[in-house]
């Protein structure tokens, strides 16, 4: 299709504008004349990696600007969003075509005019592993920071979480920390801070308007969104409008219906893996940040209350109930948290009797964890291993080699640097705050070139050593040297590795 035939107008929704009444239709292909007179993206190289992009708005021509700015004020931002996210997502829907490489424009557009639901297609995007052959690359992350809605910060964050040594990953964590300093905050305050609320209210609920009727959001046990229907019944989606439902409303609902889905569940994902992070690592907040972020938040408190916490200060646990109060392991209501330091706890910290009653508690009232928490394996030191320094019998020695790499990985392990002839023969794991690092050898190793096909794999030495000994076995500490949490968690990730079958 010829550059100016793209997008069919005719198959876009309608771009409405403040009142109601939709563009006509050549007025919208003014609209995409417009956007294709966007410069063109600045190419990554490795002279330039993080290039000035010219169409960023800042640098934009000002009788471009103005007209953007114009069009924005004439639609409204919900209407502008919510065609500029179906624009992107028909962009990415035929980028196998070539799309991608014929119309640069889209993702500076989305950056410029697009809110959340853009910021979720170009998060899941980039996330892929073929972000850099779809002609988004570090101009997706520039896209991102320029919408700076809190779901954009969001994914920016996800990105420098899951590929802080990738391009991408470290564009996003430097964009991160650009707008943590604007705030005279920390990176991390910044990410409590930028939580999208996905249209919930005050009490965390939210409905969905067809005119007669209204369709309920439910977030379940497993933190995933449904809704419930007018009679009660549990729906996945929401349905077709019929004859009686207002048609403008019912197309809004189903809309949004799709942004708040997406957003919810990948928040959820997110403050799961930061409060799992925090209950290894002992981050804590103030019960100020605790209240104002996390347990007042509309969505936050959705997963806070399936989580048992502490305040160090005190020392007391708590849970937040389902009316947002607090309760003690009694389950009789705590007045305030008080001042003090929270995180989550770790079962490590708790005596038997206490996890047990804790345990008990949350299986009667059905609380569904996000990540392990009191069912978490624990591994205490023994006696007998005080004076230990290299650990080399496991209870399942022999794992396939896509049953060891990746799973280690996925849980913060990394690769020897640089493998003898091709070859990584053991993975390392740092633990923020502490001061060892754990280092897991097996044989005969796997072979960089051919990953997959490189084999079983034996476990055979489990240590730790201070960073700068990473790898080298003859600095192995001993065992009674290195932090409790550490040492349970290490064990955990080796000894739930599946063994080869």
């Amino acid at each position: 299709m010829p550059a100016a035939a793209w997008p069919d107008a005719t198959k876009l929704p309608p771009l409405r504008q403040r009142d109601g009444t939709p563009l006509a239709p050549a007025e919208v292909s003014a609209v995409l004349e417009l956007l294709r007179t966007l410069p063109e993206p600045a190419r990554v190289t490795m002279e330039q990696p993080n290039p000035r992009q010219p169409w960023r708005r800042s640098a934009l021509p000002p009788d471009l600007r103005a007209n953007l700015v114009a069009l924005r004020e004439r639609c409204g931002e919900q209407a502008i969003n919510d065609w500029m996210a179906a624009l992107l997502r028909s962009w990415l829907h035929d980028i196998g075509t070539g799309t991608a490489r014929r119309y640069p424009w889209v993702v500076p557009a989305a950056g410029l005019l697009g809110g959340d639901g853009c910021a979720v297609l170009l998060g899941n995007h980039l996330r892929g592993e073929n972000h850099s052959l779809r002609c988004t690359g570090e101009v997706g992350v520039d896209a991102l920071v320029e919408m700076a809605t809190r779901g954009a910060l969001l994914e920016l964050a996800h990105l420098g979480k899951k590929f802080p040594k990738k391009m991408r990953g470290e564009a996003a964590q430097r964009a991160l920390e650009r707008f943590a300093a604007e705030q005279q905050i920390t990176a991390d305050q910044l990410q409590d801070r930028i939580l999208p609320d996905s249209g919930l209210d005050a009490s965390g609920n939210r409905a969905f308007d067809y005119g007669p009727r209204q369709f309920a959001l439910i977030i379940d046990e497993d933190l995933k969104p449904s809704l419930r229907a007018p009679d009660g019944r549990r729906l996945t989606s929401l349905p077709k409008p019929n004859s009686k439902d207002d048609p403008a409303l019912a197309g809004a609902a189903r809309d949004a219906w799709k942004l708040a889905r997406t957003q919810i569940a990948h928040t959820a994902r997110w403050l799961a893996l930061r409060f799992e992070t925090a209950m290894i690592t002992g981050e804590t907040w103030s019960a100020g940040e605790f209240d104002s972020f996390f347990r007042s938040h509309p969505l936050a408190r959705h997963v806070v209350r399936r989580l048992l916490w502490k305040n160090v200060t005190t020392g007391t646990c708590f849970r937040i109930a389902e009316d947002n109060t607090i309760a003690d392991r009694n389950d009789e209501p705590v007045d305030r948290i008080g001042t003090g330091d929270i995180r989550p706890v770790h079962p490590l910290e708790l005596d038997a009797n206490e996890l047990e009653q804790w345990q008990r508690l949350f299986a009667d009232y059905r609380i569904v964890s996000p990540f392990q928490q009191l069912d978490r394996p624990i591994f205490r030191l023994s006696d007998d291993q005080r004076d230990v320094r290299i650990l080399s019998e496991f209870p399942n020695p022999i794992v396939d080699v896509k049953a060891l790499v990746f799973p280690l990985e996925s849980r913060g392990w990394e690769r020897e640097a640089y493998g003898d002839g091709g070859m990584v023969n053991y993975h390392t794991k740092r633990f923020a705050g502490s001061p060892v690092v754990a280092c897991l050898e097996y044989e005969p190793g796997a072979y960089l070139g051919d990953l997959l096909s490189s084999g079983p794999q034996y476990l055979k030495n489990l240590y730790f050593v201070p960073p700068k000994d990473a790898g080298r076995p003859a600095g192995a500490l001993p065992l009674s040297s290195v932090p409790a949490m550490v040492f349970s968690e290490t064990l955990r990730d080796v000894y739930t590795l599946v063994p080869l079958a």
